[in-house]
């Protein structure tokens, strides 16, 4: 299976000093404000294509996909296909969120076995405490891989 990648993609530019995020969901407004109300600068890729040619142009610090999303036109990887196989040195930088129905929240053995870092059901990802679960699972995240960070510098490997 041969996949082509159109050059379509946008960039934060040299001038944004927040960090940034893409929303993957097919009406991605509400994520959007959430993750802009986070202080963060957001990308809404309209196709899967477009959603792989930012992460190839930008260094994210949050992906935010939703189930709705996830289908792509047959022959064509997906954004999660994409997020699994990313190399790990740049996937341990990104933080993904995924929002599916039936999911058990917050749930970290479920979120490991979907290669992501927090699991949530639309249902939760609605209520007003879901800011601070995302937060708080990227504090959890970037404690996890600080000391990984510093010896690979130290190493001169980063």
């Amino acid at each position: 299976m041969e996949t082509t990648h159109s050059s379509s993609g946008e960039t934060f530019g040299a001038d944004s000093d927040k960090p940034g995020a893409m929303v993957c969901h097919t009406e991605p407004a509400k994520f959007k404000a959430l993750l802009e109300s986070m202080g963060f600068a957001v990308h809404t890729p309209a196709s899967h294509d477009e959603a792989i040619n930012n992460l190839r142009l930008n260094n994210y610090r949050l992906v935010l996909v939703t189930l709705d999303y996830f289908n792509a036109p047959r022959g064509q990887s997906t954004i999660m296909e994409h997020l699994q196989d990313m190399a790990m040195a740049t996937r341990r930088r990104l933080f993904v969120a995924y929002v599916i129905q039936g999911a058990h929240s917050y749930d970290n053995l479920e979120a490991f076995t979907n290669s992501v870092n927090l699991i949530v059901s639309p249902e939760d990802a609605a209520k007003d405490n879901f800011k601070e679960h995302i937060s708080r699972g990227m504090k959890a995240n970037d404690a996890l891989y600080k000391v990984y960070f510093e010896c690979m510098a130290a190493a001169g490997k980063i």
